[in-house]
């Protein structure tokens, strides 16, 4: 089986999840893709330069259906923005890592920092696009700033432990649209 880029990307994502930066190796990337570490040098000479090309390919991949989702005006919209802190969130944890890539390497490719850098502000463009859709639509109040929301829905989707579990999202749904007080209605 030949090995592509986006194999060894997903497999150093996947090591990056379970234990950061320290935890991925190239010995323990090679055995995960069944090749010799040699057969991942001819791709990545550094450990720093392969997660740099990952998360750019991540970034790329995360951001590729906002533009089409945002001229949808989804009428669900909360559900849409809590599956894309959902999906956020591991590209989240993954972005920690680039605090650890070294300052050489950092310089080495510093239109690849830019554009990682371009690429989290433009998820934040839209999330404001999202959440202002949101407001329009009265699931959020108006006065609450952009910023407070975006805060609150990422600290909420860390209580999601199984991110397939339907239940789980809905009760933090329900949580987000009613709070926690009992209403008369109900």
């Amino acid at each position: 089986m030949k090995m592509t880029k986006e194999d060894i990307h997903q497999a150093t994502r996947n090591l990056l999840l379970i234990g950061g930066y320290d935890y991925l190796t190239f010995a323990k990337l090679s055995q995960e893709l069944g090749v010799t570490r040699p057969a991942l040098y001819k791709h990545y000479p550094t450990k720093d330069e392969l997660i740099l090309a990952m998360m750019s390919a991540e970034m790329t991949s995360f951001l590729e259906d906002m533009p089409a989702l945002i001229a949808s005006k989804p009428t669900d919209i909360l559900t849409v923005l809590l599956n894309k802190f959902l999906e956020f969130a591991d590209i989240h944890r993954l972005l920690e890592s680039l605090y650890r890539i070294d300052y050489e390497t950092r310089q080495k490719f510093p239109d690849r920092m830019l554009a990682l850098k371009q690429a989290h502000e433009m998820f934040k463009d839209y999330l404001d696009q999202l959440i202002d859709q949101a407001k329009a639509q009265n699931v959020f109040n108006n006065e609450l700033p952009n910023e407070w929301i975006v805060k609150f829905l990422m600290n909420a989707i860390h209580m999601i432990e199984d991110r397939q579990n339907i239940e789980e999202i809905d009760i933090v749904k329900k949580l987000l649209l009613h709070g926690l007080a009992k209403h008369e209605d109900e």
